[in-house]
Parts: structure tokens; sequence; C-alpha cells
């Protein structure tokens, strides 16, 4: 098999601290699940190369903050998983992002999101629009 072909990646539960900068080497990364590891920040993901990925999960890490960058550089996103981390806040950027069609943000201390935004879900805010 060839890296460059790669289209799904799942490192879930492997106790990753960082995440590699060998991912963007990976031209057709479309799926990246690094579910229950141990991520503090997500910086190494704001480079034009992650521009096709569809799907990140990034649920049950520690991290702390979601760059303004990464909204920039992830064009194709429409599913994010950041259950049980440790925001605090997101960038207003994210709001205005035109494909995410799937946020879930449960488990976190945010506190600029009310909790009725984040228990009823994505499918529900974008429906009553």
């Amino acid at each position: 098999m060839q890296l460059n072909a790669l289209s799904y990646l799942s490192l879930n539960g492997n106790a990753i601290t960082e995440i590699s900068p060998i991912f963007r080497y990976l031209p057709a990364l479309k799926f990246l699940l690094l579910h229950q590891n141990r991520l503090k920040d997500v910086k190494e993901l704001c480079y034009k190369e992650f521009a096709k990925l569809e799907t990140l999960d990034l649920g049950t890490n520690k991290i702390t903050e979601i760059p303004i960058a990464f909204v920039h550089f992830m064009r194709n996103l429409n599913a994010l998983t950041l259950i049980n981390n440790d925001l605090e806040k997101l960038p207003p950027l994210l709001g205005n992002h035109k494909k995410i069609r799937s946020l879930t943000l449960e488990g976190n201390p945010l506190k600029t999101i009310r909790r009725t935004v984040i228990l009823k879900g994505t499918d529900a805010i974008m429906g009553s629009l």
C-alpha cells in the first residue's frame, strides 16, 4: 500500500501526546481519528496539507485550544468531534465554516456557548435556521 493513497487513518486509544508532522505527507487523507489519546493541541493540523480532511475526531483528549488558523486550513471539514477535552472557548470563525455539518462538544468546560446549544447538536440547530 502506498501512503500517498491513504484516505482513512484511525489511531484511537494509543496514548499519543502530539500530532506527528508526518500526517502532512498523506495527501489523500480524508478521515483522521485520534479519539482517546493525550493530545494537548492541534497546531500541527494548521497547514494547507489538511485541506482535504473531511472528518476529524479529537474526542477524549486534553486539548485546551482550537487555533483560529485551524478554521482556515480545514476547508473541507464536515464532521468535527471535540467531546471530553479541556476547551473553554472556540474560535468565533468556526461558526462561519461553510462545510461543517456535525460539531460535537459535550464534556468541555465551554463558557461562551449556551448549554442548550451544545446538547441539541448541529443538526437541530442548523434545521432551525
